[in-house]
């Protein structure tokens, strides 16, 4: 099941646009602000950090996936460089668009949302680089 399949209404209304992007295209580097979230409506984008000088891969996101959030719910920089592997469809949605729709939210589910986003970045990097044998814990 695709995980926002069951939603277009919505991600059509604050991201009516769709774009349509050639392979090999950025859509975000690790390190930079949040400025916007991407739903993938066709095609593959991957997820990499640089790890010890190259790009590891994290993760490979397709149809029905959301990118981007993080930075967009805790404020922190992005996590990691987004970069299509094959001709996307996407839906661009607007930092601005994004916050506006997480601030009719009640407060604690806010709360929680930032703590869960907090703690999904923890996990990420005790993933890729485990401190205790100084060594980096993604594809080995």
């Amino acid at each position: 099941m695709r995980p926002y399949s069951d939603t277009p209404s919505t991600f059509e209304r604050i991201g009516p646009r769709q774009y349509r992007v050639r392979e090999g295209i950025c859509l975000f580097r690790e390190g930079q602000p949040g400025t916007g979230a991407f739903l993938i409506e066709s095609g593959r984008v991957e997820l990499t950090r640089k790890i010890r000088g190259s790009q590891t891969l994290l993760a490979v996101a397709g149809p029905g996936e959301l990118i981007g959030e993080m930075a967009l719910i805790d404020g922190e920089p992005r996590s990691a460089t987004a970069i299509t592997t094959v001709e996307t469809i996407l839906r661009a949605i607007p930092a601005r668009d994004f916050c506006s729709q997480l601030q009719q939210l009640d407060p604690m589910t806010r709360m929680i949302l930032r703590k869960m986003t907090r703690l999904v970045r923890r996990a990420n990097d005790t993933l890729i680089f485990n401190p205790s044998t100084g060594q980096n814990d993604v594809n080995q």
